[in-house]
């Protein structure tokens, strides 16, 4: 009967200090780091921004019932961002002195939280800001932005096929 008691109380003081080492382990599992790196992307599906053939006095729009590119744009840092154009390079055509203003751009659709420019806006060398983030488009979400362009030929240009580079920027600078 001694020995029944001392074994039971083995037993019982292994079965202790089995769940007490379990506890702890426990305490160790629950406890990790995780590393969130930062996001700050831009993507563009179609870069060629080209008119065709315009003749002196006339506008033309590039695909004037939808969208004829979009930027996509990834931010995690959790601050406000912004999509800005500008013209890039010289324009390529019969013509190379147009002005800057006769190439417009045009918000047709955002895909987000923020703000997108409203109405046809001139292409310049100076960026200008075409959305502003708010919201989810601040922590990650994916934001697409349409584009539409347009061409409004001086009539004393010379006819011919024209097309430009536009430099998109994303910047945590208004």
């Amino acid at each position: 009967m001694k020995y029944t008691i001392i074994t039971i109380i083995s037993v019982l003081i292994t079965l202790a200090s089995a769940q007490h080492i379990g506890a702890e382990q426990v305490e160790r599992d629950m406890f990790g780091a995780v590393t969130v790196n930062p996001i700050f992307a831009v993507s563009l599906d179609n870069a060629d921004v080209n008119f065709g053939y315009v003749e002196p006095g006339k506008s033309v729009e590039l695909k004037p019932d939808t969208y004829y590119n979009a930027v996509t744009c990834n931010s995690n840092k959790g601050r406000a961002w912004y999509l800005k154009l500008s013209i890039l390079g010289e324009v390529i055509g019969p013509t190379t002195n147009i002005p800057l203003d006769s190439f417009k751009w045009l918000v047709f659709k955002a895909i987000g939280d923020g703000a997108a420019v409203e109405g046809w806006q001139p292409l310049a060398e100076t960026p200008l800001v075409a959305y502003t983030s708010a919201g989810r488009d601040n922590t990650g979400e994916e934001v697409t932005i349409q584009f539409k362009y347009k061409l409004d030929l001086p009539g004393t240009a010379m006819a011919g096929n024209y097309r430009t580079k536009i430099l998109y920027t994303m910047t945590d600078v208004p």
